[in-house]
């Protein structure tokens, strides 16, 4: 595990993201918020005055797949004022800002998406003690799983760690509850990602009520994605921090 990058500037960040990740990613993540808004949909769980945001959501393409899929508005955070001018071009409200410092009131979000976000931070504790309070109910998270060989490709990562449970802990830590989470790993890349939905106390005791209908959606979405909703929760401290 490393953390931070001397002289780190935020627009190298963002030309390799512009450059090397959206074709890649940006598929991939907009299909996972899509299954996330669906969940949520047919557990009964979305309002019309939820505020939902993507926390790290670069230029809103995630963000627009939610719209047509919810009929609602999320919200783009990001820190890069490129990206969030391309975001608001398309009608997206958006906050720019970094997850160490949101400018939301205490559970002003209830739902919550954040790809491949958390490990360009620079005080990882510090964001997830922000996103844990300013969401109120859940956050769907994607981080990747690094070697520090795998890590080096990637310069614009603070922090990796190829251990789930490192990650996962960080979010207990911080006050979520680890409802459902699952791993994919590629030895050639020696990486891969744990995806999560963290749950805030208050939301759990609902949601163990909606398991079956919750576990019963998404018959569209592809094998590997849609088992991080059915797998069973995290044997290790599985429980509310």
């Amino acid at each position: 595990m490393k953390q931070g990058a001397e002289g780190f500037n935020p627009e190298v960040q963002d030309e390799f993201v512009s450059t090397n990740r959206i074709s890649l990613w940006g598929e991939i993540s907009a299909k996972r918020a899509v299954i996330w808004a669906k969940i949520l949909m047919g557990a009964g769980e979305l309002c019309d005055d939820d505020l939902c945001v993507d926390f790290g959501g670069n230029d809103g393409f995630v963000s627009e797949s939610w719209g047509e899929v919810t009929h609602r508005p999320m919200t783009v955070l990001d820190p890069l004022e490129t990206r969030v001018k391309v975001a608001e071009a398309r009608g997206l409200p958006v906050i720019r800002a970094t997850l160490e410092d949101i400018p939301l009131l205490d559970g002003a979000a209830s739902w919550g998406f954040c790809s491949h976000t958390l490990e360009h931070t620079f005080d990882l504790d510090r964001a997830f003690s922000e996103l844990s309070r300013v969401v109120s109910q859940g956050l769907f998270v994607v981080i990747p799983l690094e070697t520090d060989r795998a890590r080096e490709k990637n310069p614009s990562h603070n922090w990796n760690n190829p251990n789930p449970t490192w990650w996962l802990n960080k979010a207990r830590s911080a006050g979520f509850h680890i409802w459902r989470f699952d791993t994919n790993w590629d030895e050639d890349l020696e990486g891969g990602e744990v995806l999560a939905i963290l749950l805030k106390p208050e939301a759990e005791l609902r949601w163990s009520i909606k398991v079956k209908r919750v576990q019963n959606l998404g018959s569209e979405a592809s094998e590997p994605i849609h088992r991080a909703y059915r797998i069973q929760a995290a044997q290790e401290g599985a429980g509310t921090p």
